[in-house]
């Protein structure tokens, strides 16, 4: 139904990172729910205490499944595919607003115009390609020498806990779910506060605080496990600063990471770009978190604080890595973002963007005509 990048492109640069934040919050608040309501119906009698909250996922998915067939189709699809009256027709119901509306009219020939500027780009650099060897080409150029900064800086994983890492730090399981569910209302006043804090802080100085800020925490964590693990009965304020510092960390995490997952693959891609880099940047965050998920159990119990060595490590790198990768996104326009990865693409958007503009011009002239 069309590309979901939208807001990157139309948001003014000072409000940007808050909008995008949104997504994100979004998610986190989706767990939140989906959290509860598992907890609350682990007491019912048979499988109705699994199936319930699996049953009320099915139906959220059936309802958007029968209701997506009401809404009009995207009107950058049928750009694509050169249905452009069409494309006016489902803008104007989307946005409620009459046909001629100068806002309708002035959306739709950026729609056009960026169609227009990605086949002028494609036929460009890939003359005579089509089909799957095209997309294939199109995918590859994330990994190109100009851009494979852009895509690797766009990629970020998250780390999130399970109830068995407060079983393992001494707590019974009713107490480690409901801490668990306590952690995951705290990743959702820390997203919240990202999105006051996000266009006047910046990208890059968020990434490596980030960083920093989810290491200690584990570093804390690694020690009190590897010292008092072997009897938490005895040491019972050990294992609630093992709690209170997964609660520093889900805050450090919830305030840096979680949105900037989301916030900076939509920034730093050039319009070329920007729909297959986000697209492989969230694949790989919700691939990561897949992995850490299934491997956090079998790590606990064979590695024991060695576990929380490993996550720290990583968040080192993380600061090490937005130190030297994260540029700084704050503020800039999409276009002035070019000249922060010393490419040259700049001129070359530019020159087709105009040749685009005529097209839709010549275009749109003659089916005024008719």
């Amino acid at each position: 139904m069309g590309a979901p990048l939208y807001i990157s492109e139309i948001a003014p640069p000072n409000l940007r990172g808050s909008l995008l934040v949104l997504e994100a919050m979004s998610v986190v608040v989706g767990v939140v729910i989906s959290y509860w309501i598992t907890f609350g119906t682990r007491y019912l009698d048979g499988e109705v205490s699994f199936r319930l909250p699996f049953g009320l996922q099915m139906v959220c998915s059936t309802l958007l499944g029968v209701a997506i067939h009401i809404f009009p189709y995207s009107p950058r699809w049928l750009c694509l595919v050169g249905r452009k009256q069409d494309a006016l027709r489902s803008l104007a119901k989307l946005r409620r607003l009459p046909e001629s509306d100068n806002r309708i009219q002035t959306e739709w020939r950026g729609i056009m115009t960026e169609v227009e500027y990605q086949k002028i780009l494609l036929e460009k650099h890939y003359p005579g390609k089509r089909g799957l060897t095209l997309e294939l080409l199109t995918w590859l150029d994330l990994f190109k020498k100009k851009t494979w900064r852009r895509t690797f800086s766009g990629i970020n994983a998250f780390i999130y806990y399970a109830p068995i890492l407060f079983t393992s730090m001494g707590l019974s399981d009713d107490l480690s779910k409901i801490v668990s569910g306590a952690l995951n209302v705290g990743q959702l006043v820390a997203t919240a506060s990202c999105f006051f804090i996000i266009d006047h802080v910046g990208r890059r100085p968020l990434a490596i605080l980030g960083g920093i800020g989810s290491m200690v925490p584990y570093i804390i964590m690694a020690v009190l496990f590897g010292m008092y693990s072997d009897d938490w009965p005895a040491h019972r304020a050990a294992g609630w600063g093992c709690v209170a510092m997964a609660f520093v960390y889900i805050f450090a995490y919830g305030s840096t990471y979680a949105p900037l997952g989301w916030t900076l693959p939509a920034e730093i891609f050039t319009n070329a770009t920007r729909s297959k880099g986000v697209a492989l940047s969230t694949a790989t965050i919700w691939l990561c978190n897949f992995i850490i998920g299934v491997a956090t159990p079998p790590m606990i119990d064979s590695a024991g604080f060695g576990t929380f060595v490993f996550f720290a490590c990583f968040c080192g790198l993380a600061a090490i890595w937005a130190y030297f990768l994260v540029p700084e996104t704050k503020g800039r326009s999409l276009e002035e973002l070019v000249k922060i990865f010393d490419d040259d693409t700049g001129p070359e958007d530019a020159e087709i963007i105009g040749q685009a503009v005529a097209k839709v011009n010549w275009d749109t002239h003659d089916m005024q005509s008719v």
